[in-house]
């Protein structure tokens, strides 16, 4: 069982490391391009009010800056359903933002971009991995500590319309080349 498991791991990090998952047949995680813009835009528009969703000038400059594997997109055939971007800050990767769209959601399809991006933390070295979230969104709660994520403080005001934020935190393991707890796949 052990080594079905490494053997799996192996191949998981192998296409990972070309900055191309494929989760199942036709659906892959990979780096998001200029080209993606316009589908990421409409996945933010209809996940976020108005005054939560990140203006397309913050998107071009995370594409223009960012590393590899740290702003990506998931892909069916033919569609993007859900981007996750990874900053790095403190020693930390920071999920700056992370969306389904919502005709998507309840596939799976954010737990596999957070792990992938707990992965790109592991090969960056970083040891956590941080976050904020409205208090009052449960199911990305349910989600986060689902994974391991805990609170860890709470930012008051955070919001622009005063919603309150869960800082939300999980140490990350350090794998040493086996596989995580749960795989990406």
């Amino acid at each position: 069982m052990i080594d079905a498991e490494n053997n799996c791991w192996n191949k998981t990090r192998k296409k990972a490391k070309r900055k191309i998952l494929e989760l199942r047949e036709g659906i892959l995680i990979r780096n998001a391009t200029k080209d993606d813009l316009e589908k990421i835009l409409e996945i933010e528009k209809a996940s976020f009010k108005h005054i939560d969703a990140f203006p397309p000038t913050l998107f071009k400059k995370y594409l223009r800056e960012l590393e590899e594997g740290f702003f990506v997109v998931l892909e069916k055939p033919n569609s993007i359903v859900g981007y996750a971007i990874l900053g790095e800050e403190d020693g930390k990767g920071y999920l700056l933002s992370i969306a389904i769209h919502p005709k998507k959601r309840n596939q799976g399809f954010a737990t596999s971009l957070l792990k992938f991006l707990e992965f790109k933390c592991y090969e960056k070295g970083l040891t956590k991995m941080t976050l904020e979230v409205r208090v009052n969104n449960k199911k990305a709660i349910a989600i986060y500590k689902n994974l391991g994520f805990t609170e860890v403080g709470k930012k008051k005001g955070f919001y622009e319309d005063g919603v309150d934020a869960w800082v939300m935190e999980k140490r990350l393991p350090i794998w040493m080349g086996l596989p995580p707890q749960s795989s990406i796949i």
